[in-house]
């Protein structure tokens, strides 16, 4: 073999492992993407589409990541700058904004390829070959082992941590650590500036990879590998020449990336988001464990995921074994302390006043520390594989150590591909944000600013950001003020966190004004519309841990006795049942409400209409009032000949009055229910039917894009015939009134800093409605033009070019050394 082919060959042999880790062919109609997840969602099972859910903890890609990639790239291809994302939140910060990393090599891939779904299997191949090269580099460079740096580059880039945030900007970031490392590691030993405008290069890459927290842990690992690297006794003034032109490098990448860093901080700003984020980490010392083959039950728990292999952990026996003869190495000492930091902070052993003193830890996450642990295992596993190769034996038996290191490369290679294969998989491409017809008429149907609810039959708030469909409960940050608005008259407890949502159609309230001010025009909603109106939740139970009662049989019914907190109107009562197994029930089921014992309504729902671990829903003929105390549910399972298992979910629950009484025995337990009221619908929405099992709320009130108020009173209701909109973009809208009074003009997107209001291209002053979206006071023929126009956006961008043209020119400079 040349000498060409034998450097070729690691970086070939990389590429086609990080293809056999991620398994899925492109060229056959298969891609890698937590699409799984949507095939099994109410709202796309009318498609043909089946594929099990192998994961479910990766929702954030889908409505927070994929819908800031798939406009960027729509834009990008379309030929203009994605500054500007106006769906989800009704409006967000483009590409600029440092966590959707977009200014890295994986969106490059992903927006130059047409197909979304090929685009994004080569994203996330690109990412797996970037954190494979650069830790191969590093270690090629500690080891002078080719072998031995293959070995590592795979444990890294194969590790646990990367399995579990595959999708996520954990991993735009995390994968220039070695890069990182390596630039550092060779101007350290060779003292060639040649090597600091490329290191400013890839920390400015590892800044916008979108994970802060992550891009610190790699500066950490860097300031280590200094610190332990560098000659202190042989000249003081020679580390301190170093000491300052790495921070000078790394000020340079601060630079390259300013616009980016600055939008996050203008976020963090504009919604308060900083004075809520608190430092902490989900892993105990005993999830130390979670290192050895995963035997444990959170094992695959994305936070706590560590598995990096079996051999690695071998090899970090024989190192603290050299280390205790005094026989360690640099590279090793290195390894060893950056594994022993790591550990002790993400698995919380040093106590958490100690850690939060570290600059940025007070507010972010220590468990993702991990990643550097990761590194460590490869650092120590190719430093011992280097040593046993350089060994007296290794260069006697030559050809039998190197099988012996081949083999260890197979073995890490498959041993990592199946740990992988428990987060991440092959997926059909066509599941990649399929289209269905609801989809489809939204595209077609909604105007400008208009904007819809889509509720959990869609998963999660921010999936229809995907198809350009504006939500205003989408993922992302929210001003307090959003938030109150939106809990408090839009839909209560649709926040699952400081970002995401989740809204039950049953608890939005559809007769609110706040409906036509935000210019919802559509919600789509999975079952909860019949005839007599749309079903409202006016009270659900909750607790720890539920669990599956005794059996109901018809010798045995479940009874529950229980209070309410207040009286309750309510004609429909879901239960969750589970039938162990079966597609759906054995026999049929009663229910029965007591109040005093005195029956006041019984309820049948038939076998067919139940299924395993669902909610059950029991109708009643007329409106119930039930008083607080006193109260009992009683199910009786109809006398059957099929065989089956029939029971309730229940919450533990220590109360006096509420307790389950099943076969002469009481349990302090409450049954997994929901109370619902029927409402009329306004007359303003009406309901279609487009899919099987799927209903779409339109709401005629919406008739065009803006609107005026005499007031700007949110119990006014708002005028969409004054409003003509003459052209939109992203960023910009050309507006006129028609009205013959002055009012304010009222645009129902979110209200952002650096959009700026012209009338008759004189700049007016915008004011905010409900805390939330811009008005403009106008008068009978007035022409509004509302742009974006982000100033520091524009300048730091500049900044940031000149940096980089800087760096270049250095790098250009140097480049003969």
């Amino acid at each position: 073999m040349s000498s060409i082919s034998q450097k070729l060959a690691p970086y070939l042999f990389l590429i086609i492992s990080s293809v056999v880790i991620l398994g899925a062919n492109p060229f056959a109609g298969e891609t890698v993407a937590p699409t799984d997840i949507l095939t099994n969602q109410p709202g796309w099972q009318n498609l043909d589409i089946r594929v099990p859910t192998r994961h479910p903890a990766r929702t954030d890609i889908l409505d927070a990541r994929m819908p800031r990639w798939i406009h960027a790239k729509q834009e990008l291809r379309n030929g203009n700058l994605p500054i500007w994302n106006p769906s989800p939140i009704n409006g967000i910060p483009g590409m600029q904004w440092l966590p959707a990393a977009i200014i890295t090599p994986a969106f490059a891939v992903f927006a130059s390829i047409e197909d979304n779904a090929t685009g994004y299997y080569f994203a996330m191949l690109t990412n797996l070959v970037i954190a494979a090269i650069g830790m191969y580099l590093l270690l090629v460079s500690m080891t002078k082992h080719r072998l031995a740096a293959i070995f590592g580059a795979m444990v890294f880039a194969y590790s646990g941590f990367h399995a579990a945030w595959f999708f996520w900007a954990h991993v735009t970031t995390s994968i220039w650590i070695p890069w990182l490392l390596w630039l550092s590691y060779n101007y350290l030993t060779n003292h060639k500036l040649v090597y600091l405008p490329w290191l400013s290069i890839i920390a400015a890459l590892m800044i916008f990879g979108g994970f802060p927290s992550i891009a610190v842990y790699g500066f950490m690992a860097m300031a280590i590998l200094f610190a332990v690297h560098t000659p202190w006794k042989q000249s003081i003034a020679t580390a301190t020449r170093q000491a300052v032109h790495l921070g000078l490098a790394i000020v340079m990448a601060f630079l390259i990336s300013s616009f980016a860093t600055h939008s996050l901080y203008e976020m963090l700003q504009f919604t308060q988001s900083m004075e809520t984020r608190h430092g902490g980490t989900p892993l105990r010392p005993h999830h130390i464990l979670n290192y050895i083959k995963p035997i444990f039950r959170d094992y695959a728990d994305v936070e706590r995921s560590t598995y990096i292999g079996v051999l690695p952990l071998v090899f970090l026996t024989l190192s603290i074994l050299l280390l205790i003869w005094r026989k360690s190495t640099t590279n090793l000492i290195y390894a060893i302390v950056l594994l022993a930091l790591s550990t002790l902070i993400a698995f919380a052993i040093l106590p958490k006043g100690l850690i939060t003193i570290i600059p940025t830890f007070s507010s972010n996450n220590w468990g993702r520390m991990t990643i550097l642990s990761a590194l460590a295992f490869a650092v120590i596993s190719a430093e011992l594989i280097s040593l046993l190769l350089r060994s007296e034996i290794g260069k006697q038996k030559s050809k039998l150590i190197g099988s012996l290191v081949v083999l260890f490369i197979v073995i890490q290679l498959f041993d990592m591909r199946w740990f992988f294969r428990e987060f991440n998989g092959p997926v059909p491409a066509e599941s990649f944000f399929a289209s269905t017809p609801t989809i489809e008429y939204l595209q077609d149907n909604l105007q400008p600013m208009q904007s819809t609810i889509a509720d959990r039959s869609y998963m999660v708030s921010g999936i229809f950001s995907n198809y350009g469909i504006p939500e205003w409960f989408a993922h992302g940050f929210k001003t307090q003020s959003e938030r109150a608005l939106m809990e408090s008259k839009l839909a209560p407890n649709a926040h699952r966190s400081r970002t995401a949502a989740a809204v039950y159609c049953e608890d939005i309230f559809i007769d609110s004004n706040i409906l036509n001010l935000l210019a919802i025009k559509y919600i789509a909603c999975h079952k909860p519309i019949s005839t007599g109106g749309m079903q409202r939740t006016v009270l659900a139970t909750s607790g720890p841990r539920p669990k599956a009662s005794g059996l109901i049989t018809p010798e045995k019914p479940l009874i529950q006795h229980f209070a309410l907190p207040k009286v309750l109107q309510f004609d429909v009562i879901s239960l969750k049942l589970a039938t162990h197994g079966r597609a759906e029930g054995h026999t049929d089921l009663k229910l029965r409400l007591y109040h005093d014992d005195q029956l006041l309504a019984e309820s049948m729902v038939k076998s067919t209409a139940i299924s395993d671990n669902s909610w059950v829903e029991f109708f009643f003929p007329r409106m119930i009032e039930l008083e607080t105390q006193n109260n009992r549910l009683e199910l009786h399972a109809e006398t059957t000949e099929q065989k089956g298992k029939l029971s309730a979910w229940l919450y533990p629950i220590q109360a006096d009055d509420v307790f389950i009484e099943h076969n002469g025995n009481h349990r302090s337990a409450m049954m997994a229910a929901k109370f619902f009221r029927t409402i009329q619908l306004p007359d303003s929405i009406v309901s279609h039917r487009i899919e099987a099992n799927l209903v779409l709320l339109e709401n005629n009130n919406i008739i065009g894009s803006g609107y005026t108020l005499p007031s700007l009173d949110e119990d006014l209701q708002p005028d969409f015939s004054q409003v003509n909109l003459l052209a939109g973009s992203a960023t910009s809208y050309e507006l006129e009134y028609t009205g013959r009074e002055p009012a304010w003009m009222v645009l129902p997107i979110r209200y952002y800093p650096y959009w700026q209001a012209t009338i008759d291209n004189q700049p007016v002053e915008v004011e905010t409605f409900m805390d939330m979206l811009p008005a403009i006071k106008v008068t009978p023929g007035a022409k509004v033009s509302y742009r974006y126009k982000p100033r520091p956006f524009y300048l730091l961008s500049l900044l940031s070019l000149t940096s980089l043209g800087l760096v270049l020119f250095l790098a250009y400079r140097y480049r003969k050394q």
